[in-house]
């Protein structure tokens, strides 16, 4: 680097002379940087609630710089950036505030400076003209308002007082209710944060009002019940006196003097009437009023209706008593099924998407105005049934042309699917008259036969002698009924089918038999409607035993290998066969059918308790002997 040398001669300091290098180089070559300071001078003054925004800036040293604030106080609401040196924010104070702030650069220099900060306030000034008029015995409600000053503001009255009824908070506002009328002067104040005040005086009117009655509507009545409503009134001057002018209130109600309406309705509905009151000064006011008068509100709907899995659902609950409409809505603790909703008409619909028995309780609410609830708890089941239906060809053949008088019709129902079944039941829509009055003649029983493609029969209705009666088996009106576990009982119980495959040919008969082979009558009429048959399939996927060998009908396995019953004819032989079976790919039991696979093990046969005769091989083969004996024997 280039130094430049002046020389300086003054005769005393001969030959002495000072070099000074050019940009601050040393001898080596490096850089000495300018000395850090700040570059802002002062600080712009500021306004309370006015946005305030300076940048503090500074040069030298080695930058980045950060400022930090050291001494002094800001005023409330405003900060410095670090950063960048920017003082902003609203300040919510004034007055003048000295503050040093300090800056360093990134090589630890330091340099620091003190500032005045002004920061105006505006006078506080209320604001508000006046405060308004008002009613008594009405609502009042005005907001003072003040400009200025330091916020929170505190307000509070300095002379003078409020209407009874109304007070002033402490944030400005006049509120209540009056319950006096007159010319009223009230000298407010206003402080604020810094000790600030400001006051004025208002005057205003309170209106001594005319009596006006405030019931819109009466609450509901429950006719045989007990009643008592007021008629609310306010404004004029106590006391009132109530009339009725005109209408009818419900029988067995009164309004007295003092407004009130009492008594025990007798009548259900909408009753208008006419109101008037009058009050001390003689001023009146009239409204017309309504009274709904209802009888007992009660859920009427008892039961719920069989749901099928995965298929729609839909049912209506009804209601009687109260004032229509009616809102229906579930107890929480009780939900319905997933895949069903209750709407607040009091449907239940959807599909269904999980099995099971269901404990519910429904609520209603009538909200026509009586204001009355009812519940009930219902048990719904989700079944995931299979239903087939089927109707039969042709009418069943008139009696006399028969040679045994017996008149049969058979009807098939075809079911393809393939699966053991769990529990079973029929609905049958038969239509059969008889038009013979004589009772001797008519005929008033059929006989109804279920038959499984396994051959199980099920006596529906009417067992083998024809003795079965009731409403459930009369012939003359025919058979409109379910048996099974969802409906009557049938003669033979259908726990026969159950363990069976479901797939094939299903066939119903049913038989008319006429009176006596002498007697009777030919005026016979009917045909079977409809069949529809409702199968559960079996979902547990755990190994079952199935036991072959017999066809006797009252023959069960009930659970495991274990046969009750009896009808073994005498000297019958069977040759009883047991078979453990585990579900297929498909995952579900089909009774020893589909894709079910048999298991290799083979069981041994053994009984004790057999009837005199009778016998077991270990290979399952029962020999029965001579039947001596009537009697039940367990084996």
């Amino acid at each position: 680097m280039t130094r430049v040398c002046t020389l300086l001669l003054p005769l005393s300091l001969a030959g002495l002379f000072a070099c000074s290098g050019g940009g601050g180089d040393d001898d080596d070559g490096s850089t000495t940087p300018d000395p850090l300071e700040f570059v802002t001078a002062s600080l712009t003054a500021g306004h309370v609630g006015t946005a305030y925004d300076v940048k503090i800036a500074a040069r030298g040293g080695v930058p980045p710089y950060t400022f930090r604030h050291v001494e002094g106080d800001l005023a409330r609401g405003l900060m410095l950036k670090a950063e960048t040196g920017q003082l902003s924010g609203n300040p919510t104070e004034g007055g003048t505030f000295d503050l040093t702030i300090e800056v360093t650069d990134s090589a630890s220099g330091k340099a620091t400076k003190a500032f005045t900060l002004e920061i105006a306030v505006d006078p506080l000034m209320i604001t508000s003209t006046d405060l308004p008029d008002g009613d008594n015995a009405s609502p009042y409600d005005a907001q003072l308002a003040a400009s200025g000053g330091v916020a929170p503001l505190t307000w509070s009255i300095a002379a003078g007082a409020l209407p009874g009824g109304l007070a002033l908070s402490s944030e400005g506002r006049v509120s209540g209710m009056p319950t006096e009328a007159g010319g009223f002067t009230v000298t407010i104040e206003v402080a604020d944060a810094n000790g600030g005040t400001d006051s004025r005086a208002f005057t205003f009117q309170i209106e001594d009002a005319i009596p006006m009655i405030t019931s819109q509507q009466l609450p509901p009545a429950r006719a045989g019940g007990p009643y008592s409503a007021q008629i609310e009134v306010t404004g004029g001057t106590a006391p009132y006196t109530f009339a009725l002018l005109s209408g009818a209130l419900p029988n067995g109600l009164e309004l007295d003097t003092t407004g009130v309406v009492s008594g025990m309705p007798d009548d259900d509905g909408a009753f208008l009437f006419t109101v008037e009151v009058t009050d001390a000064n003689g001023a009146k006011d009239s409204l017309q009023l309504m009274i709904l008068a209802a009888q007992e509100f009660s859920i009427v709907t008892t039961s719920l209706p069989l749901a099928l899995l995965d298929d729609s659902y839909d049912t209506d609950l009804e209601a009687t008593g109260g004032i229509p409409p009616y809102r229906w809505f579930l107890a929480n603790e009780t939900p319905l099924p997933a895949g069903l909703t209750l709407s607040d008409g009091g449907k239940i619909s959807g599909t269904p998407t999980e099995a099971g028995d269901f404990v519910i309780r429904i609520r209603a609410l009538d909200e026509g105005g009586t204001g009355l609830r009812s519940s009930r708890q219902y048990s719904l089941r989700v079944r995931d049934l299979r239903q087939y239906s089927a109707t039969a060809p042709a009418m069943f053949p008139p009696l006399c042309t028969t040679s045994t008088h017996v008149s049969y019709q058979t009807v098939e129902v075809e079911v393809p699917d393939s699966f053991a079944i769990a529990d079973a039941n029929v609905t049958l829509d038969i239509a059969y008259t008889d038009s013979d009055a004589n009772p001797t003649n008519a005929n008033d029983k059929l006989r109804a036969f279920l038959v499984s493609p396994s051959g199980r029969q099920v006596v529906i209705c009417g067992n083998s002698t024809g003795v079965r009666g009731g409403t459930d088996c009369g012939g003359n009106g025919g058979l409109q009924a379910t048996y099974g576990l969802l409906g009557i009982p049938p003669e033979q119980p259908m726990t026969v089918l159950n363990g069976t495959n479901a797939q094939g040919t299903w066939r119903l008969r049913v038989a008319v038999v006429r009176p006596t082979t002498t007697g009777g009558n030919c005026d016979q009429a009917g045909m079977i409607d409809e069949v529809t048959l409702t199968l559960a399939p079996d979902h547990s996927t755990d190994p079952y035993i199935r036991v072959t060998g017999f066809n006797t009908n009252n023959l069960l396995t009930d659970p495991w290998v274990r046969i009750s019953g009896g009808g073994i004819a005498s000297h019958q032989e069977l040759f009883l066969a047991a078979t453990l079976w585990d579900v297929g790919p498909n995952g579900r039991r089909e009774a020893g059918a589909g894709d079910d696979v048999p298991d290799p093990r083979v069981f041994t046969w053994s009984g004790t308790n057999f009837p005199t005769g009778t016998s077991i091989t270990p290979d399952g083969h029962v020999t029965t002997g001579m039947i001596t004996s009537r009697g039940m024997s367990t084996c």
